[in-house]
């Protein structure tokens, strides 16, 4: 799969899809910018904890999950 192209076909998406995985992505990078303003990204501030990283972190799990789910329903299901 070296193409863009063979990797749609292959994971069976429609632009539909991208588009929303686009938009879930670009939400979670600004939110992920928006916590470096807070939380500078260096090896002293690894422990650091707020609420802010764990709004993000529930966030990406989320949508982890959610196309988990999603691949898992696909390949129980194939057309």
């Amino acid at each position: 799969m070296y193409y863009t192209n063979d990797i749609h076909q292959g994971l069976k998406t429609n632009e539909s899809e991208r588009r929303l995985s686009q938009q879930a992505l670009k939400i979670l990078l600004e939110k992920l910018d928006d916590l470096f303003l807070y939380i500078e990204p260096t090896e002293s501030s690894m422990s650091t904890y707020s609420h802010k990283t764990r709004e993000l972190l529930i966030l990406a799990c989320t949508e982890v999950e959610n196309f988990w789910m999603h691949y898992m329903q696909i390949s129980n299901n194939p057309s």
